[in-house]
């Protein structure tokens, strides 16, 4: 009996001693998860480039939220539980550029426990409200399928749900659209489920026939991307890695020019552009459509390009940072970089921020996008340097938007800073843009003159929607 009593007790400590040691852990994790709370809270207090304007727009202090997401931080289990609570604190703000990430694919692992060639089957698209897979490397292939639900959940409802924790685009549409482009509804059941699934099951229906169908994916299965894919003529943000601009006439004598990206380099940009134009004009097109839709980025080429769509100088535009510790330390010599660009506006600056500088437009030496009619091309994802383009050459009395409405981005600048624990980080902006009688741009919501989407019935017959609207407008024109 001694004997039994003997081999019991130290298995008994060393029950109770790991139970101690498990408790040990979580109680770490979620001191940790919680120090990574406050540290987002006092950053984006302290250095967010005008935090009130924002608590006056949504009707909300940055103090209260953090205490509503510190009580439901407090409960939080895993990696996962801080992820979806940390990010949909952030989305608050309602600014893409603002955002929890992880650090890398150790960190990422931690969140989300399925294989990264889930994101790969497929490249999907929201068309009439409908996510269609426009391409894929399944077998079979599932090309030309809505997808209906997942694992019996309807995708409008994840969709729904992961929009209130990413804030990808400034509109909730907008920010549904890149959802679905980046496929990133497959982190629904991680972040809103107790566990995984061990597959993925794809309830489909196909947009020609109606059949409904049904495609298992296991949650280890490794698919490659599939190469973006493009119906003839239909343009849906897939640009093959050209995203400088690029142009070809139209059925009509109509010009068109797409500038895919704002990613690229400056002097590129404007220089392929202004190639374009001179191209166009000496074909002597009867006008031109510029696309922008899926446009987005902040290279600064907006200066530029807004030369070529006024004929006198003027200033659209101003911006600022915010003067703090955090712009100082990591940014301390971007005023040297705005002053090689730009001049120092007149109005004095505020306590907390910079001096103004002022974005002064000069006239470009071909004047042809002045003296024709012309189409801004937009949808929801416009956003960056090509929605400020957008909005501003949109003034003049010979240019239209056609497409969709796009939010405006008036603050810029989104710096990297790595949390504590050194697992996260955090994106948010330090610059704000103004117009030019200094009234706020962030968020405001841009309707165009014509409104245009595309459909499925055009899209079946490769026709881009968007573009026939803005092509027969401009041939009512001439």
């Amino acid at each position: 009996m001694q004997a039994k009593l003997r081999l019991i007790i130290p298995i008994i400590i060393l029950l109770l001693s790991s139970a101690v040691f498990a408790q040990r852990v979580d109680n770490s994790a979620n001191t940790r998860f919680l120090s990574n709370l406050e540290f987002f809270y006092k950053e984006i207090k302290d250095y967010y480039v005008n935090l009130e304007m924002k608590e006056d727009l949504y009707g909300f202090t940055w103090n209260q939220l953090y205490h509503k997401y510190r009580e439901e931080m407090i409960s939080a289990k895993n990696e996962s539980d801080f992820f979806r609570i940390i990010s949909s604190f952030a989305s608050e703000l309602n600014d893409k550029n603002c955002a929890v990430q992880y650090k890398a694919r150790v960190s990422r692992v931690n969140i989300f426990k399925f294989s990264e060639g889930l994101y790969n089957p497929f490249n999907c698209r929201i068309i009439e409200g409908n996510v269609l897979i426009v391409n894929s490397t399944t077998k079979p292939d599932v090309s030309g399928k809505y997808i209906i639900a997942i694992n019996d959940v309807p995708i409008e409802e994840i969709i729904e749900k992961l929009s209130g924790v990413y804030k990808l685009f400034r509109t909730k549409t907008g920010t549904k659209k890149e959802l679905v482009n980046r496929k990133r509804f497959i982190e629904y059941f991680q972040l809103f489920r107790d566990t995984y699934p061990d597959t993925l099951e794809y309830k489909l229906k196909d947009y020609y026939s109606g059949e409904i169908s049904t495609l298992k994916i296991g949650k280890n299965a490794n698919f490659m991307p599939p190469r973006p894919y493009e119906k003839p003529h239909v343009y849906l943000g897939f640009h093959y890695n050209k995203i400088l601009p690029e142009s070809e006439i139209l059925a009509g004598n109509i010009g068109y020019i797409r500038i895919p990206s704002f990613d690229a380099n400056i002097k590129a940009v404007v220089e392929n552009f202004s190639k374009e134009v001179d191209l166009l004009s000496k074909q002597k097109v009867g006008g031109v459509i510029i696309d922008l839709r899926w446009s987005k980025g902040n290279n600064e080429a907006l200066q530029e390009l807004l030369s070529y769509f006024t004929t006198k100088s003027y200033t659209p535009f101003y911006f600022r940072f915010k003067d703090s510790f955090r712009f100082n330390d990591i940014l301390k010599q971007r005023n040297l970089y705005e002053d090689q660009r730009y001049s120092r506006g007149n109005r004095k600056a505020e306590d907390g921020y910079s001096d103004w500088w002022q974005i002064d437009v000069d006239p470009a030496v071909n004047k042809f996008l002045t003296e024709v009619p012309v189409v801004l091309l937009t949808n929801e994802l416009t956003s960056g340097e090509a929605s400020l383009l957008a909005f501003e050459a949109a003034k003049r009395n010979n240019i239209s938007l056609i497409g969709e409405e796009f939010a405006l981005e008036g603050h810029g600048l989104a710096t990297p800073i790595l949390f504590p624990d050194r697992m996260y980080y955090t994106r948010y902006s330090f610059r704000e843009t103004v117009d030019a009688e200094f009234n706020t741009l962030e968020n405001i919501i841009i309707q165009p003159d014509v409104s245009a989407v595309q459909t499925i019935s055009d899209y079946k017959k490769g026709i881009d929607s968007q573009v026939n609207s803005a092509k027969n407008y401009l041939l009512k024109k001439k």
